[in-house]
């Protein structure tokens, strides 16, 4: 079957859209279906961030169209010069220092969404138990760090040799 859009390659995606109970079917080639999907994908998603930000941020001012208008017009990322309603209009960050420049306004929005403010990220499902490995030791070094600071010196020694056994299964 020929791809119903540019009608030269082999369909290879098969679209169903549900609609109001009513389905439609595309027959699509990998690249059309590609640029069909990145378009459709990209316009959903800007449309659906930049609402969600804009409730958001707007929550967590109370609604206070005051405090929304000091925070839009007094502030502005020194490296990218983005400002805060820009932020809120796009529902996108500049550069990496916006995280700092409105890190007060972000955090609450981060820990309410997320429950943290914390970026952890994903580890692969398949592959993942040297990063799991790592991930682990890492923690044990901090907490064992602070066991010390703390002067809980057998809990110390504790996470100490379980961090050289797991140092052992990482070689």
């Amino acid at each position: 079957m020929l791809c119903q859009q540019c009608k030269k390659e082999t369909a290879s995606v098969h679209v169903i859209h549900l609609v109001n109970g009513q389905s439609t079917e595309r027959h699509l080639c990998e690249s059309c279906a590609r640029k069909d999907s990145l378009a459709m994908s990209e316009d959903l998603l800007h449309n659906f961030s930049v609402s969600l930000l804009s409730s958001l941020i707007e929550m967590q001012l109370g609604g206070d169209k005051e405090s929304i208008r000091t925070i839009e017009t007094a502030t502005s990322c020194p490296r990218c010069g983005q400002t805060y309603r820009q932020l809120q209009r796009t529902g996108r960050l500049g550069c990496s220092v916006c995280y700092q420049t409105y890190r007060q306004h972000l955090d609450p929005l981060f820990r309410r969404v997320h429950g943290s403010d914390t970026h952890r990220g994903k580890i692969p499902e398949r592959g993942g138990e040297t990063i799991k490995l790592q991930k682990r030791l890492s923690d044990l070094r901090k907490e064992m760090q602070q066991a010390v600071l703390d002067e809980r010196f057998e809990a110390a020694a504790r996470l100490r040799d379980e961090v050289r056994l797991l140092e052992g299964k990482e070689s």
